[in-house]
């Protein structure tokens, strides 16, 4: 084009840098190129350092990028709690512990996702490697989150760090805390209890199983000297037997609800239930020892009303002050109750639906966690689900919403002044040919600028977040990468390329 408007090659070259080394750091001869210059004389020493090493021009983009982005959150008011900041050091480490999969590019803030974005959009590896671990990272929250609920519901048993006291002994606890509330019901239900009811409920296989398993616990009970008898003076089982056989109903159902037998589970409980009621009202007494779980839940035990408090519709002040009711071996059994069916309903969501803003966007949900759980374990519920809404940034910020934005992100890439020199200096055939000169370069790198982008991918997957942290840290309070910057800036004015 340019021999066709007879434009003088020699000047053209001149103008482009081509002869800066003979003719000193001087303006450059064309006017209407000097602009040009110096908006694309940056980018080519970008090409330049990641021709003849990647990974250091990888490091190079990817720490410069989150130290803005800390610079940025330094300057932010105090009260500014936007995870678009990304996570501080002590919560991605802390995160790292529960088992969250937090990598480089979490603890860094927008500038550092658009990095990503920008590598993404460069090289179809970097995409896929970013796309497939962001999009199966959010398939994994509803079993991070069970996980970290498990956890915290968990109590040591004291033979050691790893032993966890199981339902079965949350149980145990829970019964003998409320021990002394029993006491007068089983006085009076140690005289027997015998009703048609019962007698039609004890033909059941499932009633007669828990009743065989309740007659050996009474025999061992009575051998350790806690218990007298099964039987009272009328010949009837007493009321600790027939609370016995209610409790090892309750374990049969507990076991078919674990292994989805829901539908045997409900027949079951159906059994259950009438047993209770039909206990209840022979001995008032019963009903007032099991307390809050009855009175308020109605439900068996503090593991049942944990259950139920899971999807029902309760007033959830008078809930608090229900749960506020219990013994604390009772709390921490509802609290189990809870967090195993809370888990449950997590893993049934789908894969792809964004199950915090499940819970995020239902304050009820919320509220229930903080109360089932207690203050402390809720907040570290929500710290949780805090990380893993910032995790899952990464995710968003690959989607195809920010089109515009990508495509200028782009043209800083490869020289935005190239392209925009083609309508600002139509008038000046020296631009034009330095301008074609670089849109036509744009093919013959774009391989040194693949693999720069590849780098800064695996760069911002590492797992070692503390070190990256730290060197980000370093970087913003030292003059190194203003340096740097600075002397692109000089080379970019002063027209060399």
């Amino acid at each position: 084009r340019g021999s066709e408007q007879g434009v003088d090659l020699p000047r053209a070259g001149l103008s482009a840098g081509l002869g800066a080394a003979s003719a000193g750091i001087v303006e450059p001869v064309l006017g209407g190129a000097a602009k040009l210059i110096g908006n694309t004389a940056a980018p080519v020493l970008s090409k330049i350092r990641g021709a003849i090493n990647p990974a250091k021009e990888a490091e190079r983009r990817v720490m410069g990028a989150a130290r803005d982005d800390l610079r940025a959150a330094a300057a932010a008011p105090p009260s500014s709690t936007s995870v678009g900041r990304g996570m501080a050091a002590n919560e991605a480490t802390a995160a790292q512990a529960v088992g969250q999969d937090v990598r480089a590019l979490d603890v860094g803030g927008e500038t550092v996702r658009a990095e990503a974005r920008r590598a993404a959009n460069i090289s179809p590896n970097a995409r896929q490697d970013l796309a497939e671990f962001t999009s199966e990272r959010f398939k994994g929250q509803g079993e991070r989150l069970s996980d970290v609920v498990a956890q915290l519901v968990t109590k040591p048993t004291g033979a050691g760090p790893n032993a966890y006291a199981t339902r079965e002994q949350l149980k145990a606890a829970a019964a003998a805390s409320v021990g002394p509330r029993y006491k007068p019901a089983m006085a009076k239900g140690a005289a027997g209890l015998t009703s048609p009811e019962l007698q039609q409920l004890a033909t059941a296989p499932a009633v007669k199983s828990a009743m065989s398993s309740a007659q050996t616990e009474m025999k061992n009970r009575i051998a350790a000297g806690r218990a007298k008898d099964m039987y009272g003076p009328n010949g009837a089982p007493t009321l600790e037997y027939w609370d016995l056989v209610k409790r090892r109903l309750g374990d049969r159902i507990d076991t078919l609800k674990r292994s989805g037998a829901n539908s045997q589970a409900l027949d079951l409980d159906s059994l259950r239930v009438q047993l209770t009621k039909h206990l209840d009202e022979m001995v008032p007494e019963y009903a007032a020892a099991r307390g809050t779980a009855q009175s308020f839940f109605k439900a068996n035990d503090a593991l049942e009303a944990g259950e139920l408090f899971v999807t029902s519709k309760y007033g959830l002040d008078e809930a608090k002050a229900a749960i506020a009711g219990m013994t604390q071996q009772e709390r921490d059994l509802f609290a189990e109750g809870f967090a195993s069916r809370f888990i449950q309903k997590v893993q049934r969501l789908s894969e792809k639906r964004d199950i915090l803003n499940a819970i995020n966007n239902s304050p009820e949900a919320k509220q229930k966690l903080i109360i089932a759980l207690g203050a402390n374990r809720a907040r570290s519920i929500e710290s949780f689900l805090r990380v893993e809404e910032t995790m899952d940034l990464a995710r968003k910020a690959l989607g195809n919403s920010t089109t515009a934005r990508q495509l200028v992100e782009l043209g800083a890439t490869y020289g935005a002044g190239a392209y925009g020199a083609l309508g600002a200096y139509n008038e000046d055939p020296g631009a034009l040919m330095v301008a074609a000169l670089v849109i036509g370069g744009k093919a013959y790198n774009s391989h040194i600028t693949r693999r720069v982008a590849e780098e800064v991918v695996k760069k911002l997957l590492s797992t070692d977040t503390s070190a990256f942290i730290k060197g980000v840290k370093q970087i913003a309070a030292s003059p190194m990468l203003d340096a740097l910057r600075a002397f692109d800036n000089i080379v970019a004015k002063s027209g060399i390329g």
